[in-house]
């Protein structure tokens, strides 16, 4: 390949990424495959703090844990992200038979959880997170 033909390559190919951003037809992935997210969820009803650790591997499969009341309490988790950014997890108390369901989104600003099923104060919940940003995420809110 020529100097100018390989110029032109890579002048095209950035003129395309840079406008990925601003072209309605290009959805922008809020989830990125591979990375450890962390996110925190505050007290709310009788519902503990909870800290939830997962990574989404790139079948979209999620797998982690979430921690309560200063580690006294763990359960892993598991499910599936879809294509829309919505997500499934089942999760499952360590060392006891309590589980949960846990349904979602992430967004471009928020990531929104509900549990149900975990007979817990937990049941019913729903958290609003603003959406973690860049490497090592992690998010707090409620």
């Amino acid at each position: 390949m020529t100097r100018r033909r390989a110029s032109a390559l890579m002048t095209g190919l950035i003129a395309v990424a840079a406008s990925a951003p601003f072209s309605p037809a290009v959805a922008l992935e809020q989830v990125q495959i591979g990375q450890v997210y962390i996110l925190h969820t505050v007290a709310t009803g009788g519902c503990s703090e909870l800290d939830w650790h997962f990574v989404v591997d790139p079948h979209r499969s999620m797998a982690g844990f979430v921690v309560c009341d200063w580690l006294r309490h763990t359960a892993t988790l598991s499910g599936t992200l879809n294509a829309d950014d919505s997500f499934q997890l089942s999760v499952t108390e360590v060392g006891g038979n309590r589980k949960a369901a846990v349904t979602g989104r992430f967004t471009s600003r928020f990531v929104t959880m509900s549990i149900d099923g975990a007979d817990t104060f937990c049941d019913r919940q729903t958290f609003k997170i603003v959406a973690p940003r860049g490497s090592g995420l992690g998010g707090g809110g409620g």
